[in-house]
């Protein structure tokens, strides 16, 4: 009801707890515009002054920037935390014990990089964009690549070329890396990537 607050990371006893704070002026302008009563966002200061050099550098061309990011239609959500590649509930028990991160919103990076002078073309999943790039065609000639090499009685090399089909697979997997999302930026004038 007051506003905006920050939340920090506090002790109680012998736990870290999540606490609210005033919100610094720089996290609230960076705040979405839209966030509700009760609705926790993350706030990634870091890249909105990655834009702002960006726009300062590049000259001429493009920028990809990619992350996890919420997926459409998923509240916004906060900081949260990974173990054993599974999702923690209390990523603040046990230190050290869990990779603690936030995807970065690229809206509002995408809305930075557009005050900046830059042209966005928009959030794309990898997996779309790996796909437009050709992933398929390359999968096919892996594919036949490893069914030279068997019947030239190269299996070993055979076997590495079907354990890289394999791991590339993930890249395109939609409930893993094929989640992640990419950011294309571009110097005014600069044509939509054919492939996004």
């Amino acid at each position: 009801d007051g506003g905006l607050v920050e939340l920090l990371v506090d002790v109680e006893g012998s736990h870290f707890v999540e606490t609210d704070a005033p919100c610094p002026p720089n996290v609230a302008a960076a705040a979405p515009a839209d966030i509700q009563d009760g609705e926790e966002a993350a706030v990634c200061l870091e890249a909105l002054s990655l834009v702002e050099h960006l726009a300062r550098v590049v000259r001429h061309g493009y920028a990809l920037l990619i992350d996890y990011e919420r997926a459409l239609g998923q509240p916004r959500g906060g900081v949260h935390g990974y173990r054993d590649q599974s999702v923690v509930d209390d990523f603040l028990a046990d230190p050290g014990s869990a990779d603690i991160t936030a995807g970065v919103d690229l809206d509002a990076v995408a809305a930075k990089a557009v005050q900046q002078g830059l042209q966005s073309f928009g959030v794309v999943p990898q997996r779309q964009a790996l796909l437009a790039l050709g992933f398929d065609r390359w999968m096919n000639d892996q594919r036949e690549l490893q069914s030279r090499l068997l019947n030239q009685g190269e299996s070993a090399n055979a076997v590495r070329t079907w354990s890289d089909r394999n791991a590339a697979q993930l890249l395109v997997d939609p409930a893993g890396l094929g989640g992640l999302r990419w950011l294309v930026l571009a110097t005014p004038g600069l044509a939509r990537p054919d492939w996004f």
